[in-house]
């Protein structure tokens, strides 16, 4: 008999009466203690990467403004439309005097998400957002947790979203206590990986002859919104049918929804949540502390990896590099050329030190750094500070976090932006000597010679030949000194660079363990300081 009346208030709905007022210094205490979580939960979202959402979480406890609780009823693998009774399960009320609001619900358009949100008295039009579409109804909760601690009293405490899918509904969900998801296929509903890092359930819906099958999994729970909704048209029909309405509600199981929606008030429903940050940031720093064999092998492997880069960067620098200096000054400019393609001299050395840096050497050095950062990420190391130490002319120096990844291209620029230039320079310079200092003077005044002081053209024809003998062997020595000192130069910054590079894989890797080590001891510290506060 007992049984039969609590069955019975299940398909009551009543409001309950406030809720007594707290006293001023209990109010102040909850008020203080609500602050000093706050401060840990900023710290934390500070502290911690937004590793299975942990950071919307986090926003969801310190900017929970209207102080409801919001559950979201979401489709498991399977279309909205198969399991929009467990809404309708969950909000009848078949003894109410005025249902025109349910009836306008269960009419919904599902092209939208749902949210259900109580309203004094039914208003007719309905509030469209961008995604959603909000009913303003005034349901009831049952009064099985209105007499409940810790369980919702009031419509006005919570709010109910039902969305078409997880994936393209997030933002709603992401602002929810609690996520309920509803399948209506049991092998999705048994196979399928529920990831999830939110308080969640997940509801098999089936029809109401396997509504009293016991699940076959810890995970899922049975339930058949078509029995409850059954029961309650019973019921609505007649009170004479209340016997099948109490046996088809208990068929049904739907009690477990009603639990999962109402059965936490907003203290609890924050309070799971919490619970959940607090083991997500667990497992990173738990991960975090467990890390130091992966690291010891990472280490040697990095060890390897750098200097196998090592050697052959000095091979491309002393084969690639070093002959492609040498067709420069050979073949694309040679000294001759520079009588008609002086102007060209620094396109062409950029074009060199553009396509021949060391690009097989610069590739590889980006993917061992693109390794050690995959590899600090894999393992939830924080991300590195805006400057990191590198070691550059035997000294240590900081450099920007980005710095390390453009050496090459850094040392490439400046190569052109001041070794090219010079070159491009001492070509015009040595040019213009050669001309106007030599061939030009050995040209002109042997013909002056002839017209005005009756010399041999044999005489100043061998003045002349001499002339540009002599101003064409200056120019050649003068290019080769020039072209010589570029190569030189151009093949120390290499080298450089590579000294610095090699040296900047190692910092980088020992600069993200330092990193860890430091943002461990700080997560675990803060996760610490986040327990204490809870329980003071």
């Amino acid at each position: 008999m007992l049984a039969a009346r609590r069955l019975a208030t299940r398909g009551l709905r009543a409001l309950s009466t406030a809720t007594p007022a707290a006293t001023p210094a209990l109010q102040a205490s909850l008020n203080a203690n609500n602050t000093a979580r706050n401060e840990r939960l900023n710290d934390l979202r500070r502290a911690f990467p937004n590793t299975d959402t942990l950071h919307s979480r986090i926003d969801l406890l310190l900017h929970n403004s209207d102080g409801k609780v919001r559950v979201a009823l979401v489709p498991f693998h399977v279309h909205r439309n198969e399991v929009k009774g467990v809404l309708d399960a969950v909000l009848a009320d078949p003894l109410s005097s005025d249902l025109e609001w349910y009836d306008a619900l269960t009419n919904r358009l599902l092209g939208k998400n749902t949210l259900v949100a109580y309203a004094p008295s039914f208003d007719k039009n309905t509030i469209t957002h961008n995604s959603l579409v909000e009913y303003g109804v005034n349901f009831s909760v049952p009064k099985t947790y209105t007499e409940t601690a810790g369980a919702v009293q009031t419509a006005e405490e919570i709010d109910i979203i039902e969305v078409n899918n997880y994936k393209d509904s997030q933002e709603h969900l992401w602002a929810c206590h609690r996520h309920i998801y509803l399948c209506n296929d049991a092998r999705k509903a048994y196979t399928k990986p529920l990831v999830d890092a939110y308080p969640h359930d997940l509801f098999l819906d089936v029809e109401p002859a396997r509504a009293g099958d016991s699940s076959a999994s810890a995970k899922v729970e049975i339930i058949s919104s078509a029995a409850a909704n059954q029961a309650n048209a019973l019921l609505r029909e007649s009170a004479a049918n209340a016997s099948e309405y109490l046996a088809l509600l208990k068929q049904s199981r739907i009690d477990r929804v009603l639990d999962s929606v109402f059965g936490r008030d907003l203290a609890r429903s924050e309070a799971e949540v919490l619970k959940t940050i607090i083991r997500t940031c667990e497992v990173i720093v738990n991960k975090e502390e467990e890390v130091t064999f992966d690291i010891s092998a990472e280490s040697a492997s990095i060890t390897k990896q750098r200097q196998k880069w090592s050697a052959e960067a000095h091979t491309e620098l002393q084969t690639t590099f070093t002959n492609a200096l040498k067709e420069l000054a050979n073949s694309k400019i040679p000294w001759w050329k520079l009588y008609f393609k002086v102007d060209e001299v620094h396109q062409a050395a950029s074009e060199t030190l553009f396509y021949y840096f060391l690009p097989r050497t610069q590739d590889r050095f980006e993917y061992l750094l693109g390794r050690i950062d995959q590899f600090a990420e894999e393992h939830h190391f924080p991300p590195l500070p805006a400057s990191t130490p590198v070691e550059t002319a035997g000294a240590t120096t900081i450099a920007k976090t980005e710095d390390i990844s453009a050496m090459f291209k850094t040392s490439r620029d400046d190569i052109i932006s001041e070794l090219a230039v010079d070159l491009h320079n001492t070509a015009l310079r040595e040019l213009l000597k050669n001309l106007v200092g030599v061939q030009l003077p050995l040209v002109v005044l042997p013909l002056l010679g002839v017209y005005f002081f009756d010399y041999s053209l044999y005489a100043a024809g061998s003045v002349i030949a001499l002339g540009l003998a002599v101003g064409a062997s200056r120019l050649q020595k003068a290019w080769l000194k020039a072209t010589t000192h570029f190569t030189n130069a151009a093949l120390d910054r290499a080298k450089r660079t590579i000294e610095q590079c090699e040296r900047g894989i190692w910092l980088r890797w020992e600069a993200q363990i330092k990193n860890q080590r430091v943002a461990a001891a700080s997560r675990r510290e803060i996760i610490n300081d986040l327990k204490k506060t809870l329980t003071e």
